[in-house]
């Protein structure tokens, strides 16, 4: 197949995301309260990267039918009263379905929070942020978890000042929510290639990145599974 070189609008906000780095003392971990009500919180993934494939082991997308088990932490801080309390959260991911089962229960006190959620998994970090309003009963949480690029500490603990990467993709000239198994594959400063499957239920026409701030050299190529479908031309 004709590999289609595609000019893709590459923007990065001029606003940094300040993520809770400094100093500062570490915040409390504190017990949820008695009159805690349970939240379900199942957020979805924009886009995971793929395990290194086995040589001529043929997919690389596809292969997704095991569940994997995801950890990290979950952070809520009550806007009225700056309360912080800290969760150790659990989960498995089909990537068949991008599907995510939350092995965690959470107990908040109803109020305003500010959720931020990260994520290590096979050295790669995600990360989440919400405000959402929690009332009796089971309440539902929507978040979105972006991949972090850059030199990023893989401690889940360290959040680094973020800007978002965007890749804005003209479906006349690469449709990439029509492709089997749409990967991205981005190396920064001639590293190896990190390929990422995207979830066309969250990503749309757009894609973004959570990338540290900072200088790089970026190349990017789109696969269907192990096919090369485009590659992204940065303008000078």
């Amino acid at each position: 197949m004709k590999i289609v070189r595609i000019f893709i609008w590459l923007a990065m906000l001029i606003s940094i995301v300040s993520c809770g780095g400094g100093g500062g003392d570490d915040p409390q971990t504190t017990e949820p309260p008695s009159d805690a009500v349970s939240v379900n919180f199942t957020p979805e993934f924009s886009a995971f990267r793929m395990a290194l494939p086995v040589a001529n082991s043929g997919s690389v997308g596809k292969n997704t039918t095991t569940p994997i088990l995801l950890e990290g932490i979950l952070q809520a801080t009550n806007s009225a009263t700056n309360t912080v309390e800290q969760f150790d959260w659990k989960a498995s991911l089909n990537l068949g379905t991008f599907s995510v089962t939350s092995e965690t229960t959470i107990g908040l006190k109803p109020g305003n929070y500010d959720l931020v959620l990260d994520i290590v998994h096979d050295g790669q970090k995600y990360h989440g942020e919400a405000n959402v309003d929690i009332v009796d009963g089971n309440s539902p949480i929507a978040m979105n978890l972006h991949p972090v690029l850059g030199k990023v500490d893989t401690d889940v603990s360290v959040n680094p000042e973020m800007a978002k990467l965007y890749f804005k993709v003209d479906p006349n000239e690469l449709n990439l929510l029509g492709l089997g198994s749409p990967i991205v594959g981005i190396s920064l400063d001639s590293n190896q290639e990190m390929k990422f499957l995207i979830n066309k239920n969250t990503s749309q026409s757009d894609l973004f990145f959570n990338i540290q701030y900072g200088s790089y050299l970026v190349n990017i190529n789109f696969y269907d599974d192990t096919e090369k479908v485009g590659h992204l031309e940065i303008p000078n």
